[in-house]
């Protein structure tokens, strides 16, 4: 985004943005220029009038500790840390901005590797240099051997191992404070609201005292989990559900089934066909199977019973697969389609999936209609 597409935004209040513009051949520094960027990659995901996009045309910076509202009380204030992780890492957020902007199909889509979560990254900005396995002494090394190609972290730590450490931490910390059982949901309401995945008007759901809160906002590190993608909320949520309450018995699917699975439906589809076919899963659970089938689909959508399940869902979708959590409209979709020819017209148009859905269970039982068949409620928008 540059000048002459900035001007259209400062109607609703971005004063200082507009003073660098008032001459007639604006000048744009390049911190004026990655403001932009930023504001335009958070306008699709969250909207031109949400809360974050106005302090930043306001005011010319993301929220900081010390002012009058924290950072975390903006909706969907990780989505630039996430935005520049993917930048340097899986480039998923590029490719679905590139989408929205030129509606046109990519030749394909970056690859993840879901089963392993050893960080092999397969496709990546080649500027990004990963640090190398520190070399071994002479006598200890094997000849004919070779390590598997991953990023290394600082202190020497795979991606997962660290991501999982960092999970761990959140939820004990949390935990001390609201109960262990209480662990997990929160931290995912926690993540749900700063990713941009909640609705605007459930900050409330966020619960945790502002002394939690900035503990997360100053240990919490995403970049373990960026490079090295794989179902964490499943995992943690599964290592947690002894200490909670678990009426529905969750039990996440290995990300190597859901892996297998999705090459199985999507085998012998020339790509840019597989990206317009549509994927439904009606137990998301956190949305692994999803996030298999994101390697080869644009159209992903799911329902679950939990409220937390479908958060997590929509979570690894913000992190992995920004269009399952922020998914194309339907407009854009049909002109794909229609660009593309008869491949890959599985759906109707009337009957594109939006998103992931929540069905509710009146105390997670099902109610039976007349006649025996069950009757499920659907809530949108989470």
């Amino acid at each position: 985004m540059r000048a002459e597409q900035l001007v259209a935004l400062f109607e609703f209040g971005g004063t200082s943005l507009l003073s660098m513009l008032a001459s007639e051949e604006p000048r744009i520094t390049r911190e004026q220029e990655i403001l932009a960027d930023i504001v335009h990659a958070l306008i699709y995901p969250l909207g031109l009038k949400s809360e974050l996009v106005l302090f930043l045309l306001n005011n010319g910076r993301l929220p900081h500790l010390g002012d009058e509202k924290p950072p975390w009380k903006y909706r969907g204030w990780l989505l630039p840390a996430v935005q520049q992780c993917d930048s340097r890492t899986i480039g998923r957020w590029a490719t679905y901005l590139r989408i929205m902007e030129t509606c046109q199909l990519p030749a394909e889509l970056p690859s993840l590797d879901f089963a392993s979560g050893e960080g092999t990254i397969r496709y990546h900005d080649p500027r990004v240099q990963l640090d190398e396995d520190p070399p071994l002494e002479n006598s200890k090394r094997r000849r004919g051997r070779r390590k598997p190609e991953r990023p290394i972290l600082s202190n020497g730590e795979s991606g997962k191992a660290a991501a999982i450490k960092q999970l761990e931490r959140a939820c004990e910390h949390i935990g001390s404070h609201v109960g262990y059982g209480f662990a997990v949901g929160n931290l995912i309401e926690w993540l749900a609201f700063g990713l941009g995945v909640h609705a605007e008007e459930c900050e409330a759901e966020v619960r945790m005292s502002d002394e939690v809160c900035e503990h997360l906002y100053r240990t919490l590190d995403l970049w373990p989990l960026m490079v090295a993608p794989y179902d964490y909320l499943g995992y943690i949520k599964s290592l947690y559900k002894g200490r909670g309450y678990d009426p529905a018995g969750f039990f996440p699917t290995p990300p190597s089934v859901a892996t297998a699975g999705a090459q199985m439906l999507f085998t012998g589809l020339d790509p840019r066909e597989a990206m317009l076919k549509s994927v439904h899963d009606c137990c998301v659970g956190t949305g692994v199977l999803l996030l298999a089938a994101s390697n080869h689909s644009l159209i992903l959508s799911g329902q679950d019973i939990q409220r937390e399940c479908v958060l997590g869902t929509l979570i690894q979708g913000a992190l992995y697969a920004p269009w399952l959590s922020f998914p194309f409209p339907k407009p854009l979709i049909e002109a794909l389609r229609e660009s593309a020819g008869p491949a890959g017209t599985d759906v109707p148009a009337q009957e594109y999936p939006a998103g992931v859905q929540l069905n509710l269970f009146p105390n997670d039982k099902p109610p039976v209609a007349a006649g025996g068949e069950q009757t499920i409620g659907k809530l949108k928008g989470v």
